[in-house]
């Protein structure tokens, strides 16, 4: 399953099904997401290494204005999208 169609099945409001296609593309994506908030939460990065892991978490490139100051949580980072001159804070 393709991210594209995963997002358009769940905005749609249907169920999802236990062990369906849907679901398994679904917790794939939340142990990735784990994965990387882990390592940002966990290790010291660069904002440079913090912009790399949030364009991996996310699936889009960032801008290289984007500052994010951990701790930082996300249940599945797919759908955030940054635009220019962001901040986070923890």
């Amino acid at each position: 399953m393709e991210l594209e169609e995963y997002l358009e099945y769940v905005n749609s409001g249907k169920r999802i099904i236990a062990d369906s296609e849907v679901h398994l593309f679904m917790n794939e994506s939340l142990e990735n997401a784990l994965k990387i908030t882990h390592k940002i939460n966990n290790e010291y990065h660069t904002i440079e290494e913090i912009q790399e892991l949030i364009s991996e978490l996310t699936n889009q490139p960032v801008n290289e204005t984007l500052h994010l100051l951990p701790p930082f949580n996300t249940d599945f980072g797919k759908n955030i999208h940054i635009e220019e001159n962001v901040f986070i804070n923890s």
